[in-house]
C-alpha cells in the first residue's frame, strides 16, 4: 500500500527494484508528455542526480 509519505519515492522504489540490477549508465525519463510539476515529475526529480532540460532558442 502507497502512502502519501512514501509516495514521491514510488518511482525510485520502482527502479531499484526492477532496473537498478541491470547497472545501465543511463535511464531517460521523457517528461515531454507530462510538462506540468505534477507527480510524476516529482518522482522523476526524486531519483535523478542529474538532469537535462532542452529549449528551444528564440530568434
Amino acid at each position: 500500500m502507497i502512502t502519501m509519505d512514501n509516495k514521491k519515492n514510488l518511482l525510485k522504489f520502482c527502479l531499484d527494484k526492477n532496473v537498478l540490477s541491470y547497472n545501465f549508465d543511463y535511464i531517460v525519463l521523457d517528461m515531454y508528455t507530462s510538462p506540468s510539476y505534477n507527480f510524476i515529475l516529482k518522482n522523476a526529480l526524486n531519483v535523478t542526480n542529474q538532469i537535462v532540460i532542452p529549449v528551444q532558442p528564440e530568434t
